[in-house]
């Protein structure tokens, strides 16, 4: 393992990471919001590209599971690597109080 890239700041999707890195020396890079629950080399920013290996992918800010989340996204290869789709209520119970409210969510949200 050499490069770890993490959609969101999540315990499960980073809870190894720095276990992984000790192990490895992998370089780990995700969003900003990240850095909550885990250490970062490298933070990936809306419009950003990242090469693994052939393939780029660029780097989408999508709030929605969490305020800084990110898709990473290689439309040349029809690939995208996307957060889970949360359900009407899931977003309004959790997500909307800490954004301000269903404005505030619509006024970042960027589909791509």
């Amino acid at each position: 393992v050499r490069f770890v890239i993490n959609t969101h700041w999540h315990g499960d999707h980073t809870g190894g990471n720095e276990r992984l890195q000790a192990e490895t020396g992998c370089e780990i890079a995700g969003p900003e919001e990240v850095r909550r629950a885990a250490p970062l080399d490298h933070v990936l920013v809306d419009g950003e590209a990242v090469r693994l290996g052939e393939t780029a992918f660029d780097v989408v800010l999508s709030p929605g599971h969490t305020l800084g989340h990110v898709v990473y996204h290689a439309a040349d290869d029809g690939l995208a690597f996307v957060r889970r789709m949360p359900r009407l209520a899931a977003v309004w119970w959790w997500t909307m109080p800490l954004l301000g409210g269903l404005a505030a969510w619509m006024a970042i949200y960027k589909p791509f």
